[in-house]
């Protein structure tokens, strides 16, 4: 298999250069894509050994190649996908959304749908949200958000449940208010609007420079600078572990909160929200020593006020939005997390549930989405996809891309001020009395994560 590698390189090398075609690894990597992906397995140095054959083929006939940016992102999520087993997940993920439910977890979902505090929501047509939720869960044999009572508008399975009409109004009905950008922040970004010259962008960005007092201009300012860094000094993002991706591509969205009473923190750490979930009910049972305190799920990106949580984010490396890690964190994992910053929250507010949204962030290499959890009625949480939304990798496309992003980053920041707002102007007073002598949520919990167990061991009946 080696020696047909290099005699293919060869050949299409002395190809390109018989026809007088330039000759690069970059364009090898285009041209040839699906013969890398079948010749390549995933360890983690094949980016450098394809490189180095390339250049050997190349010194071998004398030659010199075109330097050129590798772009590996096709060939990487092809290799991630090639390569990962049927019904498993990335073992980056710790999700067990294929895990079966037992007769406990299952009778655990029912009495939550059958016991909803809260009036259920009605459409116009009469049909009843949680009631519809509740037959799609009753057949339901592996873990899915709608267990929880997320209700997720980008979710195919609710086509088979809900008229398009009907799909209208669970998006409409007091949807979160996204805010323009404010109108100096446009007029600063749309200095770079048609501009597709590095040192041309440059100059624009030298001539217009912010104090830190004028907060959102200065963080719009130092991204762009950012930016404008890396292509300056030709950062290779295909080389580079998820960490430093995170740190180096996405690093403006921490920044965005400098200004504000929230802090992100980053690195696999837990969320306050899912540990106090998980141990709400912990207690001496007397019988059996008490159990040890169980750690809530660790997310990549959380954000903070004081002690609570008020959003959170995912990140990968590669594989994007097909891979089993992604479709495993953006539609079960951080749904989760998000509703349990949610419902933790509302312990601390007991009426206006609709002016709170949570937002989350998932990071797949280059990519951004972002979810958004609001509370449209008083049972469920609903999640809003927007995105993906690629990083801006070359001069030419700053403008068209980092707008989007600038954006909807600013946006969470606003609906995150607004939802804190919303909190602390509730004057509504909670003592605790005989029957009621704890704070509880407005909204029900996440059913807890079902653990791995031997088949033998699943009912599922």
């Amino acid at each position: 298999m080696f020696i047909l590698t290099i005699i293919e390189i060869e050949k299409y090398i002395l190809e390109r250069h018989n026809t007088g075609s330039n000759i690069s690894f970059a364009d090898f990597l285009i041209d040839k894509e699906s013969f890398v992906v079948e010749n390549t397995s995933s360890q983690k140095d094949y980016k450098k050994i394809w490189g180095k054959l390339f250049g050997m083929a190349l010194d071998k006939h004398n030659l010199e190649g075109e330097k050129k940016r590798a772009n590996w992102k096709s060939i990487v999520a092809r290799i991630n996908n090639k390569d990962e087993p049927n019904g498993s997940t990335a073992s980056s993920s710790k999700s067990s959304s294929g895990t079966p439910l037992n007769s406990k977890e299952k009778e655990f979902v029912n009495k939550m749908y059958t016991t909803l505090k809260n009036p259920k929501w009605a459409l116009a047509t009469d049909k009843i949200v949680e009631d519809t939720m509740h037959t799609f869960v009753k057949d339901c044999q592996y873990e899915h958000s709608s267990h929880s009572l997320i209700f997720d508008i980008i979710d195919p399975c609710w086509e088979t449940y809900f008229t398009p009409n009907e799909m209208e109004e669970i998006r409409k009905h007091h949807k979160p208010q996204l805010k323009s950008l404010p109108v100096e922040l446009k007029e600063y970004l749309n200095k770079f609007a048609g501009v597709h010259e590095l040192e041309k962008l440059i100059n624009i960005h030298m001539q217009n420079r912010f104090h830190p007092s004028q907060a959102d201009l200065y963080w719009v300012e130092q991204t762009i600078g950012d930016i404008l860094g890396l292509y300056y000094y030709q950062y290779d993002v295909d080389n580079k572990t998820e960490a430093d991706v995170v740190r180096r591509l996405w690093g403006f969205i921490e920044k965005c909160f400098d200004e504000s009473k929230f802090y992100v923190i980053s690195g696999e750490k837990v969320s306050t929200s899912s540990s106090n979930r998980i141990n709400e009910n912990r207690s001496i049972p007397g019988v059996t020593p008490i159990t040890r305190k169980k750690t809530g799920t660790k997310v990549d990106i959380l954000i903070k006020y004081l002690y609570d949580d008020f959003g959170a984010g995912e990140a990968g490396l590669s594989g994007g939005s097909v891979s089993t890690k992604y479709i495993t964190e953006a539609n079960l994992k951080l749904p989760k997390s998000l509703k349990d910053i949610t419902w933790n929250l509302l312990k601390m507010k007991t009426k206006d549930a609709q002016h709170l949204c949570i937002p989350g962030f998932i990071i797949s290499g280059t990519e951004l989405t972002v979810k958004l959890m609001d509370v449209p009625t008083g049972n469920i949480c609903r999640l809003y996809t927007l995105g993906p939304m690629p990083f801006p990798l070359v001069p030419d496309e700053l403008y068209k891309r980092i707008v989007p992003l600038i954006t909807l980053v600013w946006q969470c920041k606003t609906l995150l001020k607004e939802t804190l707002n919303a909190i602390k102007s509730d004057d509504n007073i909670v003592i605790p009395t005989i029957d009621d002598p704890i704070p509880t949520s407005t909204i029900p919990s996440c059913i807890p994560t079902p653990k791995k167990r031997k088949l033998s061991d699943v009912n599922t009946d």
